[in-house]
């Protein structure tokens, strides 16, 4: 039972991260990381069986793991992560194994992401010239290209280790975040200032709101002083016809309340 105890702590021990050129490899189109699992049996006479159990980088997927070396993959869905294990691993006495896991380096970010970027962040600062924001626009570009190359450089830096090389990429992650929100205010800078009128728009309302000429003025006093004068004829001749038809229409009931007849009776009674 000891033995097996040290041999599955040999086996967490010796778990190494290495590149095809830090094996001396030429480098590949598709860089290739290995993540090895050195399993020794200390004892000299006693054939163990231990268990095999290597966590992956969160960031490794099934798809980037290109060969196993003969070891089962199955997720940690409370650590989020993905393992390469054995249940049952027979070493013979003093014995040494080894488990070379192929991973795809995904720890790299696209450049045409980033080149994406780049334009869009200078179309960006292009379209907002000639406002007061493009000052300070330019100078957030700078930043922005700066931050940019930055990765180009730190995540093809050959000189580093592997594991230094994850713990860049995701620090580079970070920056690509701060990008993605600086580009997120230049955007709505470029809506406020579609959203403004622009000054050719307001000179022409100025110029709208400006006097009439004098002649212009005459001609629209003229015109109300014809209109006026029209329907104050219009108010007579509508005066007059109300009257006439009232006193027409006074004397019909007259004549039908006290007809002719009825007076010349009532004179000789």
């Amino acid at each position: 039972m000891t033995a097996c105890w040290m041999a599955a702590l040999y086996a967490c021990c010796f778990i190494g991260i290495t590149s095809a050129q830090e094996q001396g490899q030429a480098k590949p189109q598709e860089e290739l990381m290995e993540m090895s699992v050195v399993v020794v049996n200390p004892s000299k006479t006693k054939t163990q069986t231990v268990p095999i159990k290597m966590y992956l980088p969160r960031e490794v997927t099934p798809d980037a793991i290109l060969n196993p070396d003969g070891l089962d993959i199955e997720f940690d869905s409370d650590n989020s992560m993905y393992y390469v294990y054995k249940d049952e691993v027979l070493l013979k006495p003093a014995e040494t194994r080894v488990f070379d896991v192929e991973i795809r380096d995904v720890w790299n970010i696209a450049q045409e992401r980033m080149d994406a970027m780049a334009d869009q962040t200078r179309s960006l600062v292009e379209r907002l010239k000639g406002s007061d924001f493009y000052e300070p626009a330019k100078v957030l570009e700078e930043a922005i290209v700066k931050s940019l190359n930055t990765i180009t450089v730190t995540q093809n830096d050959e000189t580093v280790s592997r594991r230094s090389h994850i713990g860049i990429y995701r620090s580079n992650l970070k920056i690509i975040d701060q990008v993605k929100e600086d580009i997120s205010r230049l955007e709505k800078q470029l809506e406020i200032v579609i959203a403004s009128p622009k000054p050719e728009v307001l000179e022409q309302s100025q110029l709208k709101t400006d006097s009439p000429a004098k002649n212009t003025t005459w001609m629209i006093i003229f015109i109300i002083m014809l209109f006026i004068g029209m329907l104050g004829g219009v108010f007579f001749f509508t005066w007059q016809t109300q009257a006439h038809a009232t006193k027409n229409l006074i004397s019909e009931a007259r004549e039908s309340a006290f007809p002719a007849g009825e007076h010349s009776d009532a004179g000789k009674e």
